[in-house]
């Protein structure tokens, strides 16, 4: 429900065996380096088993019980079906002896994951191809790597140490933050269940039954479960050597979807209205129809739609799926729409999702229609002032930028994330022009690690949002930087429970729309870079 103190509309968080969402581990809090996204640990990361320290008796037999598929001579294939989107559909998987794979969902609506050794990426549900990095990263590397069998591997992705419990060992991914414990049979000494924490919520990753290819033992059946429930079923039929390949199937290739078309006549400024809650609406037309008030929210991983505009408006249902808000995960369903249109863009063909935001009508000022974000950001440049409430879409490929600097953009589960600071300390922050209330808040991994309740004042107050509500303390933060700015005085929130959004730890808080009207902000996601330039008329965030 709406709350006066803080709001954040809808982030997707699709239920896949290699969804990689934003998530919080099991493994010490540590800041991520913004130079090469990854995460670091802050903490001396220990010796890795296999390496330079003595390998677990336990973890000895796994290996003999698995292989190694670092001495195969040739790339492996697995294959069989996987549950997607409530349907069963052909998966394909294929890994090499360096730890490169790619895995593919043959379905009505194609899915892949991959890593070439350097990158991982992902051909996401909406047709974007994007890099991963930070928690989405770690987290698609670890599910390849259970799925190929190099996860237990010497020179494999994750770290081991016992854990003082029979046929169970503590894992982590190499200097990175998920971790968690494996339970292996204790007959077979196979891996039976992973089980960690990620996202906010705890997963865990059941493995049994056999399938061989050239001496390697993989696991025939796998499920993937959050907060105990079932999301994901895989079982593999077939198994044996890659084919050749043309070109390597691991290598990112970074294309623009083809879905959209560009109306050189349509002027790219958007028709904008502010809302009193300062939430900024446009018009968007669905298969045709009359367009509807949508707020343009960053916060956004898929398009929202109404209920009152679904019913009627020939969006195909294609299945209930879980989504994720900021006090948890709630079933909407899921579909697709023929056309969608926004200002100079039309989209053919995309994917939303069907939420009530009746709750919206009253504190927005006017009927809600729906929510979108990262769908259309994906494919478009986009001039975004929160102060002067204007916002205007351009063709990415012949946008020049006449103000600012561009840097580097991170999408961490298809969210902007930019470097800055707090009080001293370095910091990632996501960009959420839907979040209203406090300008700043910070997640609870970061109050913990960053120790941000100690000594200050503080009052008790909630984070709302879909899914429900989470605890946090409210208070004075003395200072944050973003991009050219430092800020100072900021009213800040400070999240106390690990839950949704703000129970990761990959990011350390999310800046609000009060926040962000310091800004002119010039957002380019297909080139993974955005330029935020200070307004010097903007009155600070308070």
């Amino acid at each position: 429900m709406m709350q006066p103190e803080h709001t954040s509309f809808p982030r997707l968080a699709m239920a896949l065996a290699c969804a990689a969402a934003v998530g919080m581990a099991l493994c010490a809090w540590a800041l991520p380096s913004m130079s090469g996204m990854s995460a670091a640990a802050a903490q001396p990361v220990e010796r890795a088993p296999g390496r330079d320290a003595p390998v677990p008796s336990l973890l000895a037999k796994a290996r003999r019980a698995t292989g190694e598929i670092s001495m195969l001579p040739y790339d492996i294939r697995v294959t069989g079906t996987a549950t997607l989107l409530g349907r069963e559909v052909a998966i394909e998987h294929m890994a090499d002896a360096a730890g490169s794979f790619v895995t593919q969902y043959h379905g009505p609506i194609p899915l892949e994951y991959g890593f070439d050794g350097g990158t991982a990426w992902m051909l996401d549900l909406g047709g974007e191809r994007r890099v991963l990095e930070l928690g989405e990263a770690e987290h698609a590397r670890f599910i390849g790597a259970v799925l190929s069998g190099a996860a237990l591997g010497d020179a494999g992705p994750l770290e081991f140490s016992e854990s003082g419990e029979a046929d169970t060992l503590v894992f982590r991914v190499r200097a990175g933050r998920l971790g968690g414990t494996v339970t292996f049979d204790s007959v077979t000494h196979l891996p039976a269940r992973w089980s960690y924490r990620f996202g906010g919520s705890d997963r865990a990753i059941e493995t049994s039954g056999a399938i061989t290819v050239g001496g390697l033992t993989l696991s025939r059946d796998v499920r993937t479960l959050r907060a105990g429930e079932v999301e994901q079923t895989l079982a593999f039929t077939g198994a044996g050597p890659a084919p050749q390949f043309l070109r390597s199937p691991y290598e990112f290739l970074g294309t623009m979807p083809g879905d959209m078309r560009f109306d050189p006549d349509t002027p790219a400024a958007l028709s904008v209205t502010r809302a009193p809650t300062g939430h900024l609406l446009v018009r968007v037309s669905i298969n045709g129809g009359a367009p509807g008030a949508f707020i343009f929210d960053t916060g956004a991983g898929i398009t929202v739609i109404d209920t009152s505009l679904w019913e009627g408006s020939g969006i195909e249902q294609i299945a209930d799926i879980p989504t994720s808000g900021v006090g948890g995960v709630v079933m909407s369903a899921f579909g697709r729409a023929r056309t969608l249109s926004v200002g100079p863009i039309t989209m053919e063909s995309p994917l939303v999702i069907r939420q009530d935001l009746g709750f919206l009508r009253q504190p927005l000022g006017e009927p809600i229609a729906g929510i979108i974000g990262f769908p259309l950001l994906a494919r478009c440049v986009a001039r975004i002032d929160m102060h002067a409430g204007t916002i205007s879409l351009y063709n990415p490929s012949t946008f020049s930028l006449d103000e600012g600097e561009w840097s580097h953009l991170v999408l961490e589960n298809r969210l902007p994330c930019v470097p800055g600071t707090v009080e001293g300390r370095d910091a990632i922050y996501t960009i959420d022009t839907g979040a209203s209330g406090y300008p700043v808040v910070f997640h609870a991994a970061a109050v913990e690690a960053f120790n941000l309740l100690e000594g200050r004042e503080t009052t008790p107050t909630t984070l709302g949002g879909i899914g429900g509500k989470v605890g946090a303390r409210a208070g004075e933060v003395k200072d944050v930087s973003v991009g050219p700015a430092r800020i100072e005085g900021l009213r800040a929130a400070f999240a106390t429970e690990f839950v949704g959004p703000f129970g990761e730890s990959y990011t350390t808080g999310t800046l609000g729309g009060s926040l962000l009207r310091e800004f002119r902000m010039i957002t380019d996601y297909p080139n993974r870079r955005i330029a935020l330039v200070r307004r010097e008329e903007a009155a600070p965030a308070r």
